[in-house]
């Protein structure tokens, strides 16, 4: 087997024939290894000799997405579209929603879905009416975004008679129907407002302490347990003294939460084992959370509210490469890995910042009083 570095660097007229195969593996592998421009240029040569054209260019599509050319990645589209193959987890048909009944369906998961509906008040100003279906544990969320004529959902609660529609979408097309660029991502943020009535009920039934609040989730979802970080990492962040720790995990990865939460006589808050909405709500009290990437930093980010969110090596493509904030959440500081399964690094940084954020919070205090 030929190694993907001697594939990248042996010239692309030499007489030898070069392996399709091979050279998609390599232009995956220099992906996963975010050497991109080089990914990039593998990937074209394994197209000309022969490999998947549609394989190719999605990889393509996620090197431009992690670079931040968006318009390039779409372009990627266009072609696998042009070729007539069906996306697997696509519903549009490349249809012009102007005009048009159309039906927003979320089918991924729950981050991908609060992500994108910041794309939904645009849809609108195009389209004669939109609905959107969303997961029932989403229903509420769904009902706080502007320019949404309905919102449904499946299962018991879905309607006695589904909507009328010319066209479909899964919500994460949007921004591909949309052509969005990076200039247009962080524009409308936050786009998810919580009733007035219901913050200031809730602030009510949990009257600040004097400390700020800090929420946590350690645990992304089964779907890639490599974005996850053992709870014992966190214990030396949770001996800091100056702010009220949350928990932000569902009730089955709440164990060692309410374990330690005894063994230090704190009050639960355990913020995230009710509905969504309630959720939220805590999340709007919150003066910091630090997440893993999953649900609750997107829903955080929507919110508005300021989120520290801790990445592996080789994160998803929607928080680029090499950077320290997202377009997509303006409020949100990003901390990466620099080597794959290394946290605690991150963690160590995290305290760090978390001592020094401490400080500048009683400073700012201070100077209120």
């Amino acid at each position: 087997m030929v190694s993907c570095l001697t594939l990248h660097l042996q010239p692309s007229d030499t007489a030898t024939p070069l392996d399709p195969e091979q050279l998609v593996l390599c232009g995956e592998d220099l992906l996963t290894a975010r050497r991109l421009p080089e990914a990039i240029a593998a990937l074209h040569r394994a197209e000309a000799a022969g490999a998947d054209p549609d394989r190719c260019a999605g990889a393509r599509w996620h090197c431009w997405m992690l670079l931040g050319e968006m318009e390039l990645a779409w372009r990627e589209s266009d072609a696998i579209r042009t070729r007539g193959v069906a996306h697997a987890h696509g519903l549009w048909d490349g249809s012009d929603p102007a005009g048009k009944r159309v039906v927003v369906r979320s089918l991924h998961g729950f981050g991908d879905a609060v992500q994108n509906l910041r794309f939904l008040p645009a849809l609108q100003r195009l389209a004669n009416s939109m609905t959107l279906e969303i997961a029932p544990e989403l229903l509420g969320l769904g009902k706080l975004v502007d320019g949404v004529d309905e919102v449904i959902t499946w299962g018991r609660d879905a309607p006695a008679k589904p909507p009328a529609y010319d066209v479909q979408i899964e919500i994460t097309e949007l921004p591909y129907l949309l052509r969005c660029e990076t200039r247009d991502l962080g524009t409308n943020v936050p786009y998810l407002h919580l009733p007035q009535t219901l913050v200031d009920l809730h602030r009510a039934q949990h009257p600040a302490s004097g400390k700020p609040r800090v929420g946590l989730v350690w645990t992304s979802s089964q779907w890639d347990p490599s974005r996850s970080i053992g709870f014992d990492l966190f214990r030396d962040l949770l001996r800091c003294q100056e702010v009220e720790f949350w928990s932000f995990q569902t009730s089955p990865d709440n164990t060692e939460w309410h374990g330690l939460s005894r063994d230090r006589g704190w009050p639960l808050r355990a913020a995230a084992e009710g509905s969504v909405i309630e959720t939220a709500l805590h999340l709007a009290q919150m003066d910091l959370v630090l997440s893993v990437d999953t649900f609750v930093a997107h829903l955080a980010g929507a919110l508005g509210r300021p989120v520290w969110l801790l990445l592996k090596h080789d994160a998803d493509w929607r928080w680029r490469v090499d950077r320290r904030d997202s377009p997509w959440y303006p409020t949100m500081r990003l901390f990466r890995q620099a080597r794959t399964g290394e946290w605690q690094p991150v963690l160590a940084e995290v305290r760090h910042c978390l001592d020094r954020w401490c400080a500048q919070e009683e400073s700012s205090h201070a100077s209120l009083g």
